[in-house]
């Protein structure tokens, strides 16, 4: 019997060998941090761990890729390992895709609390606290070469509560099956993100079990680095000045929000209405990004800009001159933009661009979806207008 609550933590995909990326130009100051990021949060991680007295973590897959790993990750998850065995905590480690049981050096190795799951088949260990007491069956299994997902996950029949170890998805619904929770690989995130595909905060669950109650989950962030998108709405604005008023504000509202660490931001810049002619596209969104880098990407802590994006309606012909290079181009688009078909806007582009209706690009090229063909009439319409303008100035 529990006697107070049972208490772990769940994560996935530390991913200790794989630096951050998707961001370039980045300042002396970041750079180091870019590339012990990982190994930063998972010390966070095993902090929390810690401080919050937990009775064990459990690792659903894709910790360290061994193949890529040097000896500075290798180092500190034996470290941390021993530190948590030191306080009674014990590991349940499914190996993923990339961390094979099998493939951990035997030069290495690791404390009787760490307990590693088979590859493609179910095994079920008892956790007991320090006075002998069992408080927690957990089953789980490590991934298998072929990615077969072993069907027999059961739960105690000792009356324990069952945690399942999943280093990926499932198809059958396991609380069905008395499972009191599932340790996805795929669902718990990382607790570093890696890219600008994987913003907002990361970390681990912290869950507790009591017995005839829910499971109850604490999201406890464990980033040194955080990812983050942001969208203004700017309205009819164009110029520069004001719209650096408007990512003014929008930065110190995250200044405000004192998240207390470096933070990579997307920006995206809606205008309504069609940006004027004398208006380049491109050149305002990279004067943009080089003012926030300046004003911004040196602070401690920095807000470094990724990328910005000025998000508006399409130009059109009548905008321009009617004997510009550019106002014929954006007369063409709009004649293939009125025939509403993508399969009749392909049969027109293709033969030009590729000569063969069996080319790559005849298969890159062909949309079957008609709110993509419209996407790719406005985004060459921006991009076309933004070069053959800017030949034009420089003519």
């Amino acid at each position: 019997m529990v006697d107070r609550p049972l208490r772990f933590l769940h994560t996935s995909d530390l991913r200790l060998d794989s630096p951050l990326e998707g961001a370039s130009q980045v300042p002396a100051a970041l750079r180091e941090l870019f590339r012990d990021a990982p190994l930063l949060a998972a010390r966070r991680l095993f902090d929390h761990a810690v401080a919050q007295r937990v009775d064990f973590i459990v690792l659903a897959g894709n910790v360290i890729d061994l193949s890529r790993a040097g000896p500075s990750e290798l180092a500190l998850l034996v470290e941390q390992f021993q530190r948590l065995a030191a306080e009674g905590i014990a590991v349940y480690w499914a190996g993923g895709a990339t961390d094979s049981p099998e493939a951990w050096p035997t030069s290495l190795p690791l404390p009787p609390s760490v307990k590693r799951y088979p590859r493609g088949r179910c095994e079920s260990f008892t956790h007991c606290r320090a006075d002998g007491g069992a408080i927690a069956s957990i089953i789980g299994y490590s991934t298998s070469a072929e990615g077969r997902i072993p069907l027999d996950i059961r739960p105690s029949t000792a009356g324990l509560p069952s945690i399942a170890v999943v280093p990926g998805e499932v198809d059958t619904d396991l609380s069905t099956r008395g499972i009191d929770y599932v340790a996805l690989g795929s669902r718990s995130g990382s607790p570093q993100g890696r890219s600008p595909g994987e913003p907002g905060l990361h970390g681990a669950a912290l869950v507790e079990i009591e017995v005839g109650q829910p499971p109850r989950m604490t999201p406890l962030d464990c980033d040194v680095v955080r990812w983050c998108d942001l969208e203004i709405n700017a309205g009819a604005h164009t110029g520069r000045e004001p719209l650096e008023r408007l990512l003014a504000e929008h930065a110190q509202r995250l200044v405000d929000a004192g998240p207390g660490r470096p933070l990579l931001a997307s920006w995206r810049i809606a205008i309504q209405g069609p940006v004027p002619a004398t208006v380049h596209r491109s050149r305002l969104a990279a004067d943009l990004l080089a003012w926030l880098r300046a004003e911004y990407g040196q602070r401690v802590p920095p807000i470094w800009s990724v990328s910005l994006v000025i998000d508006t309606a399409a130009p059109r012909s009548t905008d321009f001159r009617s004997d510009s290079v550019v106002s014929h181009y954006l007369g063409e688009l709009e004649r293939l933009a009125a025939l509403g078909s993508p399969s009749a806007g392909a049969a027109l582009v293709l033969p030009i661009v590729s000569g063969s209706p069996t080319g790559e690009l005849h298969r890159f090229l062909s949309i079957a979806d008609p709110p993509a063909w419209d996407d790719v009439v406005r985004e060459a319409a921006l991009l076309g207008t933004d070069l053959l303008t800017a030949e034009e100035d420089a003519g």
